[in-house]
């Protein structure tokens, strides 16, 4: 529901004077209005991620001496939508890496969460080879962030590796995160 969807209640025996969400109605984000009957309608946005449902319970009344009143429950489920990109669970990644590292070695694994559920919340990872690691040294899974050597680095050639990661998610929102990793200069045997 969005602001200004609409719920109608009617009774046709009895014209309906008012009524009211007597409980439930934390933030007040309902609102019963009269008319040809009760329309219930939403006063502003729901979030999921802040409340995923609502048990309301309205009550309606006549215009009679004494007035009647009935009563009834209503269960709102907020429904997800993509509203979140994912977020990294660290502000920077670090990883010192010996030169003899073989490939297909487990360097690190990055982790980014969306407060999303379902499909919205799955977090896919990837390298942007557009800003970073031009000539393919690691590779990540997709599906879990862990990022492997693809091939074995050379300390004379490169010390220092940047990656640019990517957490995305279903509906392309995205966060990138940087990774440094350091190459430690291969081991020195004294005479």
């Amino acid at each position: 529901l969005f602001p200004s969807d609409v719920l109608h209640i009617s009774h046709h025996s009895r014209p309906t004077i008012g009524g009211q969400a007597s409980t439930g109605n934390e933030g007040q984000a309902f609102r019963l209005e009269s008319g040809a009957g009760l329309e219930l309608v939403l006063t502003k946005p729901l979030d999921r991620e802040l409340r995923a449902a609502y048990s309301l319970v309205l009550e309606a009344y006549d215009g009679g001496s004494p007035p009647r009143r009935s009563q009834m429950t209503l269960d709102v489920s907020v429904l997800d939508v993509n509203d979140n990109a994912p977020v990294f669970n660290q502000s920077r990644y670090v990883a010192y890496l010996p030169e003899n590292l073989p490939a297909g070695a487990s360097v690190l694994q990055v982790f980014a969460s969306d407060a999303d559920e379902g499909p919205n919340g799955q977090v896919i990872y990837r390298i942007n080879r557009r800003q970073s690691d031009p000539g393919h040294c690691f590779t990540i899974d997709g599906a879990t962030g862990v990022i492997r050597l693809e091939k074995a680095l050379d300390y004379e050639v490169r010390k220092v590796h940047e990656l640019v990661v990517e957490a995305r998610d279903n509906d392309s929102k995205s966060t990138v995160q940087t990774l440094h990793c350091d190459t430690d200069p291969p081991p020195t045997h004294s005479p």
